[in-house]
C-alpha cells in the first residue's frame, strides 16, 4: 500500500491586500482632516480666553460658525436654526448624537448663539463646546 503523505502548506503574505488597505486608511486620514480644517478658516474672529486648551478632533464632530451678522454657516453652507435642526437630527439617528462646536464671532448678539444652542439641544446633541482664541497677552 502507498500512502502519499500531504506536504506541509506553506502560508505565504500577500502584499497587494495589505498595500490596499494602508491606501486606504491614508485617504481617511487625509480627508478627515483636511474636512476639519475648512470649518476653521471661516472668517470669525473669536473672544480669547486666558484658559483655553487645543481642540480635540472627532469624526463625529460638528463645527457650527456664527457670523458678526448672525449667518450660521455649516460646512460652508448657510442655514436657518431651523435647517440647523434637521441637520443635527439627521447626524444623530445615524448613531451617538453629534459632538458640537460652536465658533461664534466676538461681536456676534448673545440672541444668535442662544438660537445655535436651542436647536443642538432639541436635537439631543450632548457634548457642546465653544471655541475660543487663546490670549496672547498673558503674563
Amino acid at each position: 500500500m502507498n500512502f502519499s503523505r500531504q506536504q506541509d502548506q506553506q502560508y505565504e503574505f500577500q502584499m497587494a491586500p495589505m498595500i490596499d488597505i494602508i491606501f486606504l486608511l491614508l485617504v481617511f486620514f487625509i480627508v478627515s482632516y483636511s474636512m476639519g480644517e475648512i470649518e476653521r478658516e471661516m472668517a470669525v474672529t473669536l473672544p480669547t480666553a486666558s484658559t483655553s486648551q487645543d481642540p480635540i478632533s472627532r469624526i463625529n464632530d460638528i463645527v457650527i460658525n456664527i457670523t458678526k451678522d448672525g449667518k450660521i454657516i455649516v460646512n460652508k453652507r448657510q442655514l436657518s436654526s431651523n435647517a440647523l435642526y434637521e441637520r443635527l437630527k439627521k447626524l444623530s439617528n445615524f448613531g451617538a448624537p453629534p459632538s458640537v462646536i460652536i465658533r461664534a464671532d466676538e461681536n456676534c448678539l448673545h440672541k444668535n448663539v442662544i438660537k445655535v444652542m436651542n436647536a443642538c439641544t432639541k436635537a439631543d446633541a450632548k457634548n457642546i463646546v465653544f471655541s475660543t482664541a487663546g490670549n496672547t497677552d498673558e503674563k
